[in-house]
């Protein structure tokens, strides 16, 4: 198959067209895996549901019914309702495309997206030059509970220093176009070196310029 239509594949799943041949197929083929695993879980549950309708015609005890799997979760609606502007200064969390939030460990520089739940280790503090609103298109900071910032070198995405310069700072923009970021609106988070933040189950990367579905981040307070 030719380059140009490995980008096409990838251009009609919202994944990221940047790459060699090779990484393309690769990312094909992992994003089709991640859609059969998500199937299987489905058909599981459908299964047990089935299982349970059945026991409850028999006098029998009925087993407690399994949570749902709390693997990899592909979710493409992530975005709440447009809610208050972001002001510099304020404390935010991103959600990922995986329904899950990005967190900043004490233990490790990377950031990862594995918490269900919003609280210290998953708090951010978001400041630009000047103060104010923000708007997509601005350069902003992005400061965890550790008291460093998040900075973008290479393909990695840490949070490792309490200094600001080039390696912080973070463009943010919104997939709504320009104006105000409001909490639940999608964002994207680009480095200074043009690659912007993307996940892939628990990973936290900056791996390509694109903003398609793996970039995609929701935003809240």
């Amino acid at each position: 198959m030719k380059l140009a239509e490995l980008k096409e594949i990838c251009r009609s799943k919202s994944l990221p067209v940047s790459g060699k041949k090779a990484e393309l197929v690769a990312r094909i083929l992992a994003e089709e895996s991640g859609v059969a695993s998500e199937e299987e879980d489905r058909g599981e549950e459908e299964e047990e549901e089935e299982d349970v309708e059945t026991a409850s015609e028999s006098p029998a005890t009925l087993k407690p019914r399994r949570s749902a799997p709390s693997g990899y979760i592909e979710s493409t609606d992530i975005s709440g309702p447009p809610g208050k502007p972001i002001i510099s200064g304020d404390t935010i969390y991103f959600l990922a495309r995986t329904g899950k939030y990005l967190e900043y460990p004490e233990h490790r520089e990377d950031p990862r997206a594995r918490a269900e739940i919003k609280g210290p280790r998953q708090a951010l503090v978001i400041q630009k030059s000047g103060g104010g609103a923000i708007q997509s298109g601005d350069t902003v900071t992005l400061k965890c509970h550790l008291g460093v910032y998040l900075d973008f070198v290479g393909t990695a995405v840490r949070a490792r220093y309490t200094e600001v310069g080039d390696w912080q700072k973070i463009r943010i923009t919104s997939e709504g176009g320009s104006g105000p970021i409001r909490t639940g609106d999608i964002v994207f988070l680009r480095g200074h070196q043009d690659n912007v933040l993307d996940v892939e189950k628990e990973n936290v990367k900056c791996r390509w310029p694109d903003e398609g579905r793996w970039q995609r981040l929701a935003v809240e307070k």
